[in-house]
């Protein structure tokens, strides 16, 4: 059975993929960069779960790397469906406060993943 990732891994991941959306967003291909920005916000929602919990400021970075990623691909319903786990993770009140800002900014409706 292969070896599960790290959430330092996955987070590189992310990272790896966002460097990536970049390059889409230069090149003007839109529909690129909404994909490679879902594939980043899923990575940040798994490694968000694999933190330690001690470790406040990091889950709330990720966390919000994450909520902010779905917003920019406007994948409005697979963040409307991770932001109130995302907020219950245990982070300093700034980062929760910072996702409570995103949850409000959801439209109703919109695009979806």
């Amino acid at each position: 059975m292969p070896e599960e990732n790290t959430w330092l891994e996955l987070h590189r991941i992310a990272e790896n993929y966002v460097c990536s959306a970049e390059v889409a967003r230069f090149k003007g291909d839109k529909d690129r960069l909404r994909r490679l920005r879902i594939k980043a916000a899923g990575a940040e929602l798994v490694a968000a779960k694999g933190i330690p919990q001690k470790d406040k400021i990091t889950v709330g970075v990720i966390a919000l790397s994450a909520a902010s990623l779905l917003y920019k691909a406007q994948a409005f319903e697979l963040l409307r469906r991770n932001i109130n786990w995302l907020i219950a993770l245990p982070m300093g009140a700034e980062h929760r406060e910072a996702l409570i800002g995103v949850q409000i900014k959801i439209p109703h409706s919109g695009p979806t993943a």
